[in-house]
């Protein structure tokens, strides 16, 4: 019974830290990885905002991260009329690949998955302004909070148990030596009642043969 009692408050404990770390640790990942995206979207922003001449791909989240990005215009006919490249390196298929995707999209903005590349569109009189951003970082961002959600949180699990089974051990101390003293208390009430038992028998015994 102490034993399981003992487990049972290691059980509950872990339940409880397990539930908090869980609650915890996705709170963080949630933040990290929209932080990320939003790296992102400030880039677009910035790419679709600043005029082509003076443009430069990359722009720099509040962390010093820089993402890549390039900017296309093309005509209402789908033709690429302007475009910024620097410090981006992209074949012409690729490019013509993702303006003609991007185009083709009812929405102003949106993730080619396959190319791990977010997109913000803009209309005007002079034609469509395609802004284009890596977005790979966000699933690094993702997939390394993930990896050091798990460590942490697994190396924390590990150090609560040890920590849990030592205050599992003091907390059932009492119970366990009061179960003992009452396992004495009744072994010994047994063996006083057991003697004038033993006692009362033997004189029916002598009784009882005497009447014979």
């Amino acid at each position: 019974m102490i034993k399981r009692l003992k487990w049972k408050i290691v059980f509950i404990n872990m339940a409880m830290v397990s539930v908090v770390l869980a609650v915890v640790f996705s709170v963080m990942t949630f933040f990290t990885y929209n932080r990320q995206k939003g790296y992102t979207a400030a880039t677009l922003v910035s790419a679709i905002e600043a005029p082509a001449n003076i443009y430069k791909p990359g722009v720099s989240g509040s962390g010093g991260y820089t993402v890549p990005s390039f900017t296309v215009v093309v005509n209402a006919e789908g033709k690429i009329v302007n475009y910024s490249l620097e410090n981006v390196v992209i074949n012409e298929s690729t490019l013509l690949e993702l303006v003609n995707r991007a185009c083709s999209e009812e929405e102003y903005t949106g993730y080619f998955e396959d190319y791990e590349i977010r997109f913000l569109k803009v209309s005007s009189e002079k034609g469509t302004k395609i802004a284009f951003a890596d977005a790979s970082g966000e699933q690094r961002a993702l997939n390394s909070s993930i990896t050091y959600s798990l460590l942490i949180g697994g190396a924390a699990l590990v150090a609560f148990f040890c920590i849990s089974l030592l205050l599992s051990s003091l907390a059932v101390k009492p119970v366990r030596l009061s179960w003992e003293q009452q396992r004495r208390f009744v072994a010994d009430a047994s063996l006083e009642l057991k003697t004038p038992l033993t006692v009362i028998l033997a004189n029916l015994d002598i009784l009882l043969s005497h009447k014979g």
